[in-house]
Order: C-alpha cells, then structure tokens, then sequence
C-alpha cells in the first residue's frame, strides 16, 4: 500500500479541470492531472516487470479515463486497463493505482469541521464509502493511490485511511518521488 501526495502544481491544475468543460482547452490541464497515474503504471511495468494487464487505474471521471488511454497508447501502453471506479466494481487486478481527482487550492480548505455541502462540493462522490471501498478492494497486490491529503483529510474516512498510511510508512511526498522496486530483488530482502 502506497500513498503519494500531489504537489501545489498538480493541486491548482486539478481544480481548474474541475471547473472546465471537457473540450481541447482542458486537454492540456487534463494531461497534467494524468502524468502522475501514467508514470506509476510506466514504473511497474519497466522497474519491476508488471505485465501492463496486471495494472489498472481509477478514476472518479470518465474524461480522465479518456485521457489516460490516449496518454497510455502515445507511450505504448495501452494494455493497462482503465476505467472509473463506478465501473471497476465487480473486478479485480494485481496492481491499481488510484486517482483521487479532486483538490482546490489549500487556502479554500475549511479543515474545521466543514459541512457535508462543503465536502460534497469539493469532494464529491468520492466521500461516499461504499465508493471509497470499492475503489480501494480492487487491488490484489498493491494499491496506489494519488491525491491531495489536505483536501481529503477533511472527510474522515479519507482522514482515518491517510493516517494508517502513515503510521506504516506508505506515503511518498511529493508523488513525482514514488521509486518501484524490482520484485525478486524486493523478494530476496
């Protein structure tokens, strides 16, 4: 289990998606928001020797999803399987990398006790726990997941699962620093 937190940078690009339609204008902001998934999938497969079949990503959104395959494809690896977490429900795959989408700048944040209109405002579905479960049970071997901790700490259960990945030391900060281990050399330790 790994947690890796976005950067200021990813953080501003993924609310200006949020708030735009999907068109070629939000391609390149889409594009951003993708770059972290797309290269942990790229570490699997060529620092540790995941058949792309055995990777998956998860995303709230169906235009994330589009843009991931073309991303994928570009860089020849379109055989990582991706869909949204609605959609996953039901399957099951080695390795899932996770994007938990949703950020605003930190100073919007209301990390006192905000309302449930707040958190779905800027959390979404993604606050729902059967989602939340979902999308964290389809990994068989390893779970990735990519997002905002000061965002998602203001919904307890995302609070509750962030601390866990502390207290076992899974958590790489900023993502772009997630390193993948060859699995004999790992197995061998």
């Amino acid at each position: 289990l790994l947690w890796c937190l976005t950067n200021a940078h990813y953080e501003r690009r993924i609310s200006v998606s949020l708030s735009a339609s999907y068109s070629s204008t939000s391609l390149h902001v889409i594009s951003m928001l993708v770059s972290p998934q797309v290269r942990v999938a790229g570490l699997l497969i060529k620092q540790s020797g995941v058949e792309p079949e055995h990777i998956a990503i998860l995303t709230p959104y169906n235009a994330q999803v589009l843009e991931i395959k073309m991303i994928l494809k570009k860089r020849h690896l379109a055989n990582v399987s991706v869909c949204t977490i609605m959609k996953s429900q039901g399957s099951e795959w080695p390795y899932v990398i996770l994007s938990a989408v949703r950020s605003c700048p930190i100073s919007d944040i209301e990390s006192d006790r905000p309302s449930k209109a707040w958190l779905g405002k800027r959390l979404g579905f993604i606050t729902d726990p059967n989602q939340v479960n979902v999308a964290i049970t389809r990994a068989q071997d390893g779970l990735v997941i990519l997002g905002n901790s000061t965002l998602l700490r203001c919904c307890e259960l995302w609070k509750r699962l962030l601390d866990h990945y502390y207290k076992e030391h899974g958590v790489v900060n900023p993502a772009s620093d997630i390193k993948v281990q060859n699995r004999m050399s790992a197995a061998k330790k």
